[in-house]
This record gives C-alpha cells, structure tokens and sequence, in this order.
C-alpha cells in the first residue's frame, strides 16, 4: 500500500503549517498552565490544617480521610478520589472534604496526559468536578482549555465548533485568545494510514471516507481509500463474503476512475488492474451474473483484457446456480 504523498507544498502552505504548529504549541501550553494553576490552587484551599480532625470527626471518617490525603500526596488520584467521596458522602455538610475531593479529581485531570484519551479522560474529571462544585472559576477555565484542545484535534469543522462554543460559555477570555487550529489534514492521513496498516480497516477506512468527502480534490486521499478498500475487499473474499466484497471493490474502482488517468502519477496501472479483477472475481463467486457483467465492462473500459474471466462470466450466464 503507498502513502501518496501528493503535490509539495507552495510557500504560503508550508508557512501556514508552521502557523498551526506553533498554535498548537502555544494551546498546550495554556492547557498546561491552567490546570497546574487549578491544582495548586485548590490543594492549597483544601490543604489539611490543624482542625482537620475536628471537621472530620464523624465516626468512621477520620481515617479514611487520613488514607486519601496520603493517596494524594502519592499521586494515586485514584485512591484519594475513592476515599474523599467515601468520607464526603458520609458528611455531605463538611466543605473541606468537597474541596479535596474537587482537587483530586483535578489533580488527576492534570496528569492525564495530552494524548485524544488522556484529553477524555481529564474532561470526564473536570465536569465531574463542576458538578460537585459549579461555580469555581478555577475549574471552568480548565475544562475550557481541555475543550479548546480537543478542538485543535477535532477531525471535522463541526465538531470544532461545537467544542470552541462550549469553551467559549466557560472561559470567553481564553477561547478569544486560543488560535483555531485543527487537525492537519496531512496529520489525519497518516493516522488513517496507520490504522489500515495495523489491520484496523474499517477504522481507517471511516476516516478516509470522511476525509475524501471533506477534500473530494485531494488525490492523496482518494487513493489511500481506493487501496483500503481493495485490502478490505480482499479480507472479505477469505471470508468468503463475496457479496460484500463486490462492494467494497466496487468503491475502489469508483474511486480510480476519479484519478484516471492511473499513469503512475495519481494512482499506477498495476493496483488499477489488480482493484478492477478482483471485483469481477468477487462478484464471479458470488454467482452474481449482472455485477460480473458491469465490472468486466467497466476494466474493458479502463483498458483492460481479461479474456479468462470473460469465459468464465459467458458461462455462468448459462449455468444453473
């Protein structure tokens, strides 16, 4: 399978590129710095004091609450998150407890880590922590940074958007000043190339659909989701799906004639051939005589001769199945 890599890049793109890199940059490093901020703040609000007995004297509490500080002062989120909810549903009243809880819950959205899951994870963290305590500022201004970068990453402008307008109704200020930025789409190919190379293809083969639909020009894309689907139909064939195997060659021929012609610039004549004989092979051994038909014109019409599964198309016209 090749990784196309298209036409190079004009000077005002590449320095666009440079653009977006910098903003994303520049966007973790507001996320970064908005949830340390969030977490020394809050530790420092709920920081356990001489009185700390006292407030948690219920009985019972005390030493869970000693087991969570310590989880905390560990690390383990966790833990800290299991024994502060514990000692706090048992005195929903105690105000000193719900803070520790709420920088727990912030303390391990803060090392969460930056990746698409860890971005997850520290969101589901922070609501929660809104939920306990909705009016802190500290906490709104953290989940919109988290918001803003998922954002950045967002495959779709819709998603984008709708991620920027939440952020927005939380912290107006840093959405203003955040770069949008969104994926490259250099960036999601290769993602989607990674995934069919790892033999996830109908994930990759998902976002390829989608960037095709979002970039119908791009030839990269095109053909990247014209060689899934050839793979994908291959795989159906060992399954002796072969109906759906038609299908899926069928889109990957849809798709080589939007790059005809295959002169080894947009797409090469050897993955043309082998996509348009392994539809009508697939529909051959489906006992499907029209498609057969419809597939073997259309590789007449691309160039090609296929006189062997010509004979073999005349003769299941005339077969019983």
């Amino acid at each position: 399978m090749v990784r196309a890599s298209g036409i190079l890049p004009t000077v005002p793109e590449t320095e666009a590129r440079v653009d977006s890199s910098r903003a994303a940059r520049l966007n973790a490093r507001v996320i970064t710095w908005v949830l340390i901020s969030l977490c020394a703040s809050l530790q420092m609000a709920c920081a356990p004091g001489p009185d700390t007995r006292e407030e948690t004297s219920v009985e019972g509490v005390a030493p869970i609450v000693r087991d969570a500080q310590r989880a905390m002062e560990r690390g383990d989120f966790d833990a800290a998150i299991a024994g502060y909810r514990k000692a706090f549903e048992r005195t929903p009243w105690n105000t000193r407890l719900e803070s520790s809880l709420v920088a727990a819950y912030a303390g391990r959205a803060a090392a969460a880590g930056r990746s698409r899951e860890g971005l997850r994870a520290a969101e589901a963290d922070l609501r929660t922590a809104l939920g306990i305590a909705p009016d802190d500022p500290a906490l709104t201004q953290s989940l919109a940074a988290i918001l803003l970068e998922l954002a950045a990453r967002a495959e779709d402008p819709e998603s984008a958007a709708a991620l920027r307008e939440e952020a927005r109704h939380y912290a107006p200020d840093l959405e203003a000043r955040t770069p949008k930025v969104q994926l490259a789409v250099e960036r999601r190919l290769d993602m989607a190339f990674d995934l069919v190379e790892r033999g996830q293809l109908d994930a990759g083969i998902d976002r390829l659909e989608r960037l095709h639909a979002e970039y119908p020009d791009r030839p990269d894309a095109a053909r990247l989701l014209a060689q899934a689907r050839v793979r994908k139909g291959t795989e159906l064939v060992t399954l002796q799906d072969y109906r759906g195997a038609g299908d899926s060659f069928d889109r990957a021929v849809e798709l080589y004639e939007l790059l005809a012609p295959c002169d080894g610039s947009r797409c090469d004549t050897t993955e043309l051939r082998l996509a348009h004989r392994n539809r009508v092979v697939a529909w051959l051994s489906a006992y499907e005589a029209v498609p057969a038909r419809q597939a073997l014109a259309d590789a007449e019409r691309a160039g090609l001769r296929l006189p062997a599964l010509r004979a073999e198309i005349d003769r299941l016209g005339t077969s019983p199945r």
